[in-house]
């Protein structure tokens, strides 16, 4: 059989993002501070690679542009100066899925199989199962060379302040999305990741067991790995980017250039990659204290948007336009329909 998996890859972000919802003061806090300790180890991280470059102005902080976290500069930046230089070899992209030694060849019957869908799936389930190891092993034991980084990914909803369709209950996708713009698209994707979650648990699953066990014959459990593929999806959806060049291949998780918030204006950064780096600079000159933004997308339309990165561009809580009725999502002069192929 054929995986129809996924539409996904085709509006990975040509940018980046972290959003926001409102949630209870004490939850809110206790995901904030999570949030904080995962990324303040992720610059020292890649400050120890000597092929990566991080403009010593570079800061991780509370965002101005919602609750979530963003990349800021302390001090002046001129127009064209290098903020930061990520080398691939510190990314996440399809590479590292294939050349994994308890999966890689799974990996690529999936592939085989499907197709270039298949190669979002097989990151996901690649991610997911590295982030659940990383949760078990803890850094010290854990021996990924990514963990300073795989801590910074929404994997659970609420981390940094993310909010997404596909951890949505069935009860909420009914009563705030039905008869809106975005009902068909979610309904869809939910549907490409269940069924990505069907292929990739018994995949995954063994080696995350096997990792529980320790030394042990017996022991250990799958528990949790349905729930990390639904997350490793909603941070490719959010986080990944889509290169250009035929070279480099298809999507991959760029560390750092990932926590950029958007902008539907003018990004004041710019970004390029080459196949052995992506290089972002000032697109202007930039004073200290100035938060970083990228754009996510110019082409998508609002409820398109909200399905794809969790929110909706200059706009409030998805999840309070919705009970309102926003025209955004209740827009009789619009049709709805699902993202295409």
């Amino acid at each position: 059989r054929t995986y129809p998996l996924l539409f996904l890859s085709l509006h990975s972000r040509d940018s980046l993002l972290l959003r926001s919802v409102p949630f209870s003061n004490m939850y809110h806090n206790v995901c904030l501070l999570s949030s904080l300790l995962a990324t303040s180890p992720l610059i020292s991280w890649l400050q120890s690679d000597p092929e990566c470059y991080v403009h010593p102005g570079i800061a991780i902080k509370k965002s101005n542009l919602g609750d979530g976290f963003g990349c800021f500069v302390d001090e002046p930046v001129r127009e064209g100066d290098m903020l930061f230089s990520i080398p691939t070899t510190s990314c996440l992209s399809i590479t590292d899925a294939l050349l994994d030694d308890e999966c890689g060849e799974k990996f690529a019957e999936i592939i085989e199989r499907a197709g270039d869908g298949g190669r979002t799936v097989v990151i996901a389930g690649y991610l997911a199962k590295e982030y659940l190891k990383l949760e078990h092993l803890g850094r010290d034991k854990y021996q990924g060379s990514n963990s300073p980084y795989l801590q910074t990914l929404p994997f659970q909803l609420g981390k940094n302040e993310q909010d997404h369709v596909i951890w949505w209950s069935e009860r909420d996708i009914e009563e705030l999305l039905k008869g809106s713009l975005a009902y068909k698209d979610t309904v869809g994707l939910r549907a490409e990741v269940d069924l990505a979650v069907r292929v990739l648990s018994p995949i995954i699953g063994p080696p995350v067991k096997k990792s529980r066990q320790g030394f042990l014959p017996f022991g250990g459990t799958t528990e949790g790995v349905d729930d990390a593929i639904r997350g490793a999806f909603v941070t490719l959806l959010t986080r990944s980017f889509l290169s250009d060049s035929e070279d480099v291949g298809q999507e991959s998780l760029v560390p750092l250039l990932d926590m950029l918030q958007h902008t539907s204006g003018t990004p004041n950064v710019r970004h390029e990659r080459t196949s052995e780096s992506i290089e972002v600079r000032a697109r202007t000159d930039l004073d200290s204290g100035v938060e970083l933004l990228n754009s996510y997308s110019y082409s998508l339309e609002p409820w398109t948007f909200f399905t794809r990165y969790g929110f909706v561009p200059d706009k409030g809580s998805p999840r309070e336009l919705l009970k309102s009725k926003d025209i955004v999502f209740f827009d009789p002069s619009k049709e709805p329909k699902v993202a295409e192929v």
